[in-house]
């Protein structure tokens, strides 16, 4: 079992949390859907919210057009962001008039993407607007994030936060020298209002 941080933070400290989500966090989820299913039923985006405000999906480095038509399987990575500014933006945009200019990095091969429907894991990347509307929902269902890096933005947060783990409190110095072993802590934050 992947080893349980809990943490309660004020809402200023959350931007400290943003290139956690930027960089991946994982997410336990139900594989060998499509990609637009994940998104709307699994982790809870609005199917309205994907389809106006999601504007660049990309999967495994590829920029998605027909998310509907595409599974998603074990371990894959997933970035999403709203609209980027210029040619680049228009390019990655999905289904844009630009989308012609990305066909060498766009979509996969649904045929050979095919996996049963099971338990697994996906990295997810949030940018932008994306990361500033839903960063803080998944941080409070809680995701996995590698523990190095969780170290690494603990030592640069106020030591009076007192953390929660395995179900005990633990001051943050002393977390941090007792990390541990395991390559992944899953991080469950509460965030208070003040």
């Amino acid at each position: 079992m992947t080893p349980l941080l809990q943490i309660t933070i004020g809402h200023r400290e959350l931007p400290r949390f943003y290139p956690l989500l930027m960089n991946g966090v994982v997410l336990e989820v139900r594989v060998g859907v499509s990609l637009k299913e994940l998104l709307c039923q699994q982790l809870d985006f609005p199917e309205d919210y994907v389809e106006q405000r999601i504007q660049t999906i990309f999967l495994n480095g590829r920029a998605m057009d027909d998310i509907a038509a595409v599974p998603v399987c074990d371990g894959d990575i997933i970035a999403l962001s709203a609209a980027m500014p210029g040619l680049a933006g228009a390019t990655l945009r999905r289904s844009g008039v630009y989308a012609v200019l990305r066909k060498n990095i766009s979509g996969v091969d649904a045929h050979i993407r095919k996996t049963d429907h099971q338990n697994g894991s996906v990295t997810i990347k949030l940018f932008n607007d994306i990361l500033k509307e839903f960063g803080i929902i998944f941080l409070k269902k809680g995701v996995g994030i590698p523990t190095a890096k969780l170290a690494d933005l603990l030592s640069d947060i106020p030591d009076d936060i007192v953390l929660c783990f395995q179900g005990k409190p633990v001051t943050i110095p002393s977390f941090l020298s007792n990390l541990p072993p395991d390559p992944l802590t899953w991080l469950q934050t509460t965030v208070l209002k003040t």
